[in-house]
């Protein structure tokens, strides 16, 4: 179809570019959502992507069969460790020396710093050096609340490292519809176990918003790159949205995100290197 008269082409249709003339009256048509902002595109980028980029390794897992994110949530003090004067934690009888019982260590570091409530003054500053399902062991204590005794229920907030792992704020497209990639290495240690993953509102466990992503791992000696897209439809167009990461396990194994962000030249190729930035994405579709 040729331009309508006075209307000049820079090139043939479909393609056409129109040029613009002068006196001619130009009004630019834009989709904004309720706050002002650009709807942008199917194939764009909906926010800048995410990265947990830590400077030194932040080893991120999960014992659990049930989907966790990778923001340690906080957890409450297991009926095991109820009594327990938290000063002597590396002495402890029970559930054993340096064993804090805790609800669930899912999407937590594999070691840190973590806030212990305890009767006193002050909540007590504890280190651990490992988890299971239910504990963090290798506890050590560090300060506050010294003759302070747990109970069960009682509070335990990680506060170092403490991990991100998110989508970040994005406006829904006119479609309703968007593509969720995470990028991250990971290991489980039971050769042929399966993982899930999938996406929930940020810091929320349920609902996912879209359908899991389960994968069998062929072996466990070493960490895995994994790049693994998510659809997720029937948004609500102009919305804010933000969602985590989630992940479970299947009985009897672990599996590992090794979150690091280092730029050396010299990485120096050792175990506590392992790893990468855990990336996420979002586009239009």
């Amino acid at each position: 179809m040729a331009a309508v008269s006075g209307i000049v082409t820079a090139s043939a249709p479909p393609n056409a570019v129109v040029q613009v003339q002068p006196g001619m009256a130009v009004q630019p048509v834009v989709m904004v959502d309720q706050n002002g902002q650009y709807i942008t595109t199917a194939g764009r980028f909906l926010c800048t992507p995410t990265s947990y980029a830590p400077a030194s390794q932040v080893p991120i897992a999960t014992l659990a069969q049930s989907m966790a994110s990778l923001n340690a949530a906080a957890t409450t003090v297991g009926s095991g460790s109820n009594g327990g004067t938290i000063s002597g934690i590396a002495a402890w009888g029970t559930p054993g020396a340096g064993q804090l019982s805790v609800a669930s260590t899912a999407g937590w570091p594999t070691a840190g710093t973590i806030n212990v409530a305890a009767s006193g003054p002050t909540t007590a500053v504890v280190t651990y050096t490992g988890i299971t399902a239910s504990t963090l062991t290798g506890c050590a204590y560090v300060s506050g609340s010294p003759s302070g005794t747990v109970s069960t229920g009682g509070a335990v907030t990680l506060t170092s490292p403490t991990p991100s792992v998110s989508t970040g704020s994005f406006t829904a497209p006119a479609s309703g519809s968007v593509i969720v990639t995470a990028s991250f290495l990971g290991q489980i240690t039971a050769s042929g176990s399966e993982t899930a993953f999938g996406l929930c509102a940020h810091g929320t466990i349920t609902p996912m918003v879209c359908p899991n992503v389960t994968i069998k791992a062929a072996g466990s000696a070493s960490p895995i790159p994994n790049t693994i897209p998510f659809l997720v439809t029937s948004l609500t167009p102009g919305t804010s949205y933000n969602f985590d990461l989630m992940f479970s396990t299947a009985s009897g194994s672990t599996y590992t995100i090794y979150a690091i962000g280092s730029t050396s030249t010299s990485p120096g190729f050792a175990t506590s290197n392992l790893g990468g930035p855990v990336i996420m994405t979002v586009q239009a579709v």
